[in-house]
């Protein structure tokens, strides 16, 4: 790692869950350093290729509702982080959507199941505050630590 990554990588990989506020100039990789150690800390992907096409079999609780949270303060710094995040997760079985006006339909549709628990299985979800307030505060999207 360089220059913010391994500045930060240490402390975003740590157990004391600290915030971490980091100020550079843009194409200093700022995005890879919380993306990396992110994609360090879930381990795999919630649902593994192996798992999918194999054995089909359902997925687990751990394997259910959103894995991780990215909040960004406009659509376009969200659009374009999201499309670092699939350049990373390119030809693995990570699952990551950014949720978007197109997308907000699926995120409710597929968040709850028949019997009302969160169904939706996904590794990374891409926001902007006001779209993730929006279902949250409607419990559309229920969030668990």
């Amino acid at each position: 790692l360089w220059g913010v990554q391994g500045a930060v990588a240490g402390t975003l990989l740590d157990e004391s869950k600290r915030d971490v506020m980091v100020i550079a100039p843009t194409g200093s990789g700022k995005t890879l350093s919380y993306l990396l150690p992110l994609m360090v800390r879930l381990g795999r992907p919630c649902r593994s290729a192996f798992k999918l096409f194999k054995n089909g079999d359902a997925p687990t609780p751990g394997e259910q509702g959103i894995r991780a949270i990215i909040v960004l303060p406009t659509h376009e710094l969200a659009l374009q982080i999201h499309n670092e995040v699939l350049k990373l997760c390119e030809g693995h079985a990570w699952r990551t959507m950014l949720l978007e006006k197109a997308t907000e339909k699926a995120v409710i549709d597929s968040a709850k199941s028949e019997e009302g628990s969160v169904a939706l299985g996904l590794d990374i979800l891409v926001a902007t505050p006001e779209r993730l307030h929006k279902l949250v505060s409607s419990e559309t999207l229920p969030l668990h630590e």
